[in-house]
This record gives C-alpha cells, structure tokens and sequence, in this order.
C-alpha cells in the first residue's frame, strides 16, 4: 500500500509521472481488451451486472484503506471532507461520521446511488453531498474543504495529473490531503505504465 499525504499550505504542486502514451484514454478503461473491460467495469468505474457486483463488494476489500486515510488526515469535528472516488460511501459514512460536512465524488452512477442510500440522513440534514461526476472538473469552489481522501481513483484516470491539481484547489490553506494505492508500484522504471487490466501502476 503506499500513502501520500501533502499540505496544503507546503505543496504546491504535486506530480504524477505518467507515459505520455498512456494518458489518454477513457474514464471506464485504460486500456482496450476485454480483461481490460471487465476489471474497469468491476473495480474501476462499475457499470453494468458486473459493476453493480463489484460496487458491493469492494467497500468491504478496501475497508482497512478508508481506516488508514482518515487516520492519516487525523480528522476533527470542524473538518470538511471532500472523497474523491467515493465509490459507495463506505470512507465518508462509516469512517468520517463526526465531521461538520462531507462529500463524495464518483464516475460511477451505480456507485453514487449506493452512497447517497448510505448518507441519506446526512444528504437530508444538508450536512452530506454525494455528485455523479469527474476527478479532473471538481465542481466545489477553490478551498471548500479542509481535507480532501483518494482511494485507489488516480490510476483509473486518464489524467491523474489534473485530478491532483482539482484536490489541491479545493483545499483551503493549511487543509490536508491522503491519497492510498494498493498495491503500491514498487519499480520506478514502471511508474504510470498501465498492465493489461487497465490499472496504471
């Protein structure tokens, strides 16, 4: 698993090494081939009767990833929490449940319904927002949030490099952010290769 983890104060810019040919691409997979099609509609943007399989299964897989994130933001009760690729929820509503406000971010439509089931009662007290929508367009005002979660979203995206400036833009000054991969890429030489399932590594 790696952790990155910046100020917003300090960093001021934060780089993605990614193969200029490989940044292209579309949201739902990297790569072409059907092992490509079939892990993106699994694990990365879920879509379909496999999507909506994998969109209830991975929140348990990566449970242990939410824990670390928000430990690693050391969340108070006055944060306000933006997840980037929120998947269904799990991070903001079982993780981050004592936060002033909380929002979640996700590509997948299947994904996004399953986590405003999840924060209904927030999304109704107004303290919650979850969107249907893109990394690399945020739609929040520059510093909204005082910290800013990514789960294993930035080596599904075309464009990780512009996903991490939209994180730092809407983080105030002084706010926080932690980005998890699992697993971690281990050889640099291999650094925004993207294998035959579609996962930048």
């Amino acid at each position: 698993m790696s952790v990155e983890r910046c100020d917003a104060q300090e960093a001021r810019h934060v780089r993605v090494v990614v193969d200029p040919r490989v940044a292209s691409g579309t949201q739902h997979a990297l790569r072409e081939g059907w092992r490509a099609e079939v892990f993106s509609a699994f694990w990365g943007v879920p879509s379909g009767p496999v999507g909506w399989v994998g969109a209830r299964v991975l929140p348990f897989v990566a449970a242990r990833l939410y824990a670390v994130a928000t430990a690693e933001l050391d969340l108070q009760p006055e944060d306000e929490l933006l997840d980037v690729g929120c998947g269904a929820g799990m991070l903001l509503g079982d993780h981050a449940t004592a936060q002033r406000f909380v929002a979640g971010i996700d590509a997948s439509p299947i994904q996004v319904e399953l986590a405003r089931e999840r924060l209904a009662e927030r999304i109704a007290a107004g303290t919650a927002q979850i969107v249907l929508g893109d990394a690399t367009a945020l739609p929040w005002p520059d510093g909204r949030f005082s910290a800013v979660a990514s789960v294993n979203c930035l080596k599904f995206l075309p464009d990780p490099d512009q996903a991490l400036r939209e994180m730092h833009r809407v983080l105030r000054p002084g706010g926080r952010m932690v980005h998890l991969t699992d697993p971690p890429t281990t050889d640099p030489e291999k650094s925004g290769e993207v294998d035959a399932f579609g996962i930048r590594q």
